[in-house]
């Protein structure tokens, strides 16, 4: 988040804080879950194994690299756009 969002994070009353919370922590649908979840966690497991601090292309990158050895082209498609939308849900990182 820059200064700018905490800033406006700091003035928004409380209860608004915590619908637009609840909000985004059901922005998937539960069947979508079930999919997107386990696939965020992969990626996150595996960029704390490699010690990466960060969400850099070069990270998607050699993530995906590794992936395109035992998976196909459209799965790789899927998987890159369940991790986009979950880093963007949890993060607030917007990899487009």
């Amino acid at each position: 988040m820059s200064n700018f969002d905490d800033i406006l994070f700091e003035l928004t009353p409380p209860e608004l804080s915590i619908i637009a919370q609840n909000a985004s922590e059901n922005i998937l649908p539960e069947k979508s879950k079930i999919r997107y979840i386990p696939t965020y966690n992969e990626f996150i497991a595996r960029r704390e194994k490699k010690k990466a601090n960060r969400f850099s292309e070069n990270v998607m990158l050699a993530y995906f690299s590794e992936l395109s050895a035992k998976l196909k082209p459209s799965t790789l498609w899927s998987r890159f756009s369940m991790i986009k939308s979950m880093l963007k849900i949890t993060n607030d990182v917007d990899i487009s």
